[in-house]
């Protein structure tokens, strides 16, 4: 299995970063789901289609030989930076390492032929990046240095998180991790795709010192996305995407839409990245399991991020913050990664009202799916924190 799942994922990614997006096409993207649905995807998929509804408050413990224990998935500017930093900073034996450890790179699809052995570098360099303990004895197997640290308390083991808010909508990334860490818990949080946009076009610009657009302002960017979303092929995919009730088959029209350029680059990422119902579905259908998910509507976070806070405890630990831990909570700001003290950004750019307008009425459809699909998740073991009033209420298709 893991040789398959390497050597597809590694085709799959030529058409995501739109390197060679005439090299991949449709018939290797049915291929690749075809291929998988055999295997671990269709085997998950029918196990929760036949077994007892999972409540949303059931406890899975970390799996102490999950690299990493915990995955957040997204989205950009949907508060991953500030949960990472939460965790980190609030929880004990919970490891910093790296904020973006990155799973994307050539390490990890080389990592589903050495399935974590001592002669897979790439696998002991993701162990680095995690700051796991296991990276400095890589004489050991894996599995014999998680035995080694844990001894009879698995809870000694340190608890590493890859917080890379681009893995919703990379669709390899649940395929190679299942094959690496089945049983990583996975946090997902999820904002207004609009004020995504306009919130995600300012970050990149303060990232980039102001080069990031070329002069373009976010009205140029967008009227581009457009143009390209209303091109037959592309405008044709959307609407299967919207009539399909067939997770294989919205699988394999996500991944069509993908080699056409809908993460083509930093401004088509900007809105194609906010088509969040078709990355859930790829990952739903490809990882997620009962327990081991937390969605989390970022408005609700950051009007009472403290609260969720115990939520988070719930889902990771299986218990309330302790008093210290509420007290470190409370005491923390709000962490953005691109915030730089005492350096003034430039001035934001906002969708005028038409965009906005014209954004919302592309997004509605995707987002009512979306909205949804989460009462099934929910009965499926996903803990699901907010979506209730606004901003999600003008996402309901119908709703007045």
């Amino acid at each position: 299995m893991y040789g398959i799942v390497g050597l597809l994922a590694l085709l799959c990614v030529y058409f995501y970063d739109g390197a060679q997006q005439n090299s991949v096409g449709p018939t290797s993207i049915q291929k690749m789901v075809s291929s998988t649905s055999t295997t671990f995807s269709t085997t998950l998929i029918n196990s929760i289609g036949t077994s007892k509804v999972i409540e949303s408050s059931q406890f899975k413990p970390i799996d102490p030989a999950a690299v990493p224990a915990i995955a957040i998935i997204g989205t950009a500017k949907g508060g991953t930076t500030d949960i990472y930093e939460q965790l980190v900073q609030v929880f004990p034996n919970v490891q910093r390492g790296s904020s973006e450890a990155t799973m994307n790179g050539k390490e990890l699809f080389d990592l589903v032929y050495f399935d974590k052995t001592p002669g897979s570098p790439e696998f002991w360099e993701y162990l680095r990046k995690m700051d796991h303990p296991c990276s400095k004895h890589r004489g050991l197997p894996f599995s014999r240095c998680i035995e080694l640290l844990s001894g009879s308390d698995s809870s000694r083991v340190p608890i590493t998180i890859d917080a890379t808010p681009s893995y919703l909508e990379r669709f390899t990334v649940p395929f190679t991790l299942r094959s690496v860490s089945p049983n990583t818990k996975i946090i997902l949080l999820l904002r207004d795709p609009v004020d995504r946009a306009e919130s995600l076009y300012n970050h990149w610009d303060v990232e980039s010192g102001g080069t990031r657009w070329h002069g373009k302002d976010i009205n140029h960017l967008v009227q581009d996305f457009f143009q390209w979303a209303n091109t037959r092929r592309v405008s044709t995919i959307f609407s299967k995407l919207l009539s399909s009730t067939d997770m294989e088959e919205t699988q394999i029209l996500y991944g069509e839409l993908i080699s056409l350029g809908l993460l083509g680059g930093f401004p088509r990422m900007l809105f194609g990245g906010a088509f969040y119902p078709y990355g859930m579905i790829n990952w739903r259908r490809n990882y997620f399991q009962p327990g081991r998910v937390l969605i989390i509507d970022s408005h609700t976070y950051f009007k009472d991020r403290n609260a969720i806070v115990q939520d988070v405890a719930e889902f990771v630990f299986g218990r309330d913050p302790t008093p210290e831990e509420w007290d470190k909570s409370h005491s923390m700001g709000v962490a953005n990664s691109k915030r730089t003290p005492g350096h003034s950004p430039p001035p934001a750019s906002v969708l005028s009202s038409r965009n906005r307008w014209l954004l919302t009425e592309l997004y509605k459809p995707h987002m009512d799916k979306m909205l949804k699909m989460l009462p099934e998740l929910r009965e499926e073991g996903a803990m699901v924190v907010g979506f209730q009033g606004e901003p999600w209420n003008k996402w309901r298709v119908g709703f007045d």
